[in-house]
């Protein structure tokens, strides 16, 4: 076997590993509607400031999605913050978001442990990629919604992340 051989094996292998790791929160195992905070799942906890955690349509398919929610008789607002805590930290954490409306606008910050890694704001639906930041703990998403409408909040979900590599 040659050195370009060996080479290319390598690095199908470590591809292979690498794809391997991958992990997601999965909310499509759960009912979808209603659910109190905060909702464990294997790889994390949420939480939210709303008076539920609501499990929408969005990303069907594609794991689900989670928005803290407040509710009156006769609707249900996302405009919760949401507090995800991993039980272990991660890389190439990213996640989307869905049903903007005008007047909604949220801060996403991510830490390891109590350090701030990097914060973002968002004011449209779409990818939020914090794939740059190793030994993510957790994602803590603060709504800022205001304006005549005020929005209807956000739903997250197509989470994505991977573990860190074990250390023998």
């Amino acid at each position: 076997m040659n050195i370009t051989s060996t080479a290319a094996l390598v690095l199908t292998a470590l591809l292979a590993t690498s794809a391997a790791s991958a992990e997601t929160l999965n909310f499509e195992a759960l009912a979808a509607g209603p659910h109190n905070s905060p909702l464990s799942l294997p790889q994390a906890s949420i939480s939210g400031n709303g008076d539920i955690l609501y499990l929408n349509e969005f990303f069907v398919g594609e794991g689900g999605s989670v928005c803290a929610a407040f509710t009156t008789p006769s609707s249900t607002s996302c405009t919760g913050d949401l507090d995800i805590t991993f039980t272990a930290a991660v890389n190439d954490v990213a996640f989307s978001t869905a049903g903007f409306d005008d007047g909604d606008k949220v801060e996403i910050s991510v830490f390891a442990g109590t350090e701030l890694l990097n914060s973002r704001s968002i004011q449209s639906n779409g990818r939020v990629d914090f794939t740059a930041f190793a030994g993510v703990t957790r994602i803590v998403i603060n709504d800022q919604s205001s304006g005549d409408d005020s929005g209807a909040g956000y739903a997250y979900g197509q989470f994505s992340f991977s573990a860190l590599p074990s250390v023998p």
